[in-house]
């Protein structure tokens, strides 16, 4: 807006009617019918659209007859200080190259690319992604690159959250949270990562208010990474274990 009025009027506008205008605009936006907004993916009669993440604005357009980079997608992405550009998808790769760079059991690669798949329908609940194994087996490399290929991110390997505060000042910010050697899981966050991975609401007092109440709702691809995992709660282990299942078989996706 100061750009427009140095560049048209030659001068700059006072902080007081900058702040009257952004009242204007928001009035104007209050007129106009709700829109949902979307972080990095968004799944859409029957269509799933990635957004890029860079100064173009495209996104990758995917349905049953493939993919394609389209310049205007029909949805709204959000993007935050935490999202990195995608590199542009090219045709002709191979899902199996992927496990030569990072360290998946054999017996546990098509629990991988289930839940590779399941991450790019962000309408669905969500497998939590666990990455159990010794010291130096390569459980981060393989959490940073799993990031990577979902969202990319300046803030790939997190620590776990110390409290629910602090969860919602980070989760809604990004598609993906990976938590870095983990190696206790409070009962607090464990109901955190259970509700981020299906997407149910937590309903909070607004803050400096005695009455009125804000919901969060927002639904996560949760990678963890540490050593001996197995001693979680069950609920989180669920999760991992039964939802991850529902979509082995959607290795379709990646041999587009």
């Amino acid at each position: 807006m100061t750009k427009k009025c140095r560049e048209t009027e030659n001068e700059i506008p006072s902080e007081y009617h900058v702040k009257a205008a952004i009242r204007v605009l928001a009035g104007y936006a209050f007129e106009q019918d709700p829109v949902e907004i979307y972080t990095r993916y968004a799944y859409v009669n029957n269509v799933i659209y990635v957004d890029l993440g860079d100064a173009t604005g495209e996104a990758v357009e995917i349905d049953a007859n493939g993919w394609r980079v389209i310049a205007s997608p029909p949805v709204y992405f959000k993007r935050t200080a935490l999202t990195n550009p995608l590199p542009r998808p090219q045709s002709g790769g191979d899902i199996e190259s992927l496990f030569s760079i990072i360290n998946v059991p054999n017996e546990d690669q098509d629990l991988y690319l289930g839940f590779l798949a399941a991450a790019c329908f962000e309408k669905i609940p969500k497998p939590i992604l666990a990455l159990d194994g010794e010291q130096g087996s390569g459980k981060s490399n393989t959490a940073s690159y799993t990031n990577l290929l979902i969202d990319p991110s300046p803030a790939l390997l997190r620590p776990p959250p110390r409290d629910e505060k602090s969860w919602f000042e980070v989760a809604p910010a990004s598609y993906v949270m990976t938590l870095d050697n983990v190696s206790k899981i409070t009962a607090e966050i464990s109901d955190l990562l259970c509700r981020a991975s299906t997407g149910d609401s937590v309903v909070k007092r607004e803050l400096y208010t005695n009455s009125d109440v804000v919901s969060h709702t927002f639904r996560r691809v949760i990678i963890l990474n540490g050593i001996n995992l197995g001693d979680t709660r069950d609920d989180p282990s669920d999760r991992q274990a039964e939802a991850i299942c529902r979509h082995i078989k959607k290795r379709w996706l990646f041999n587009q």
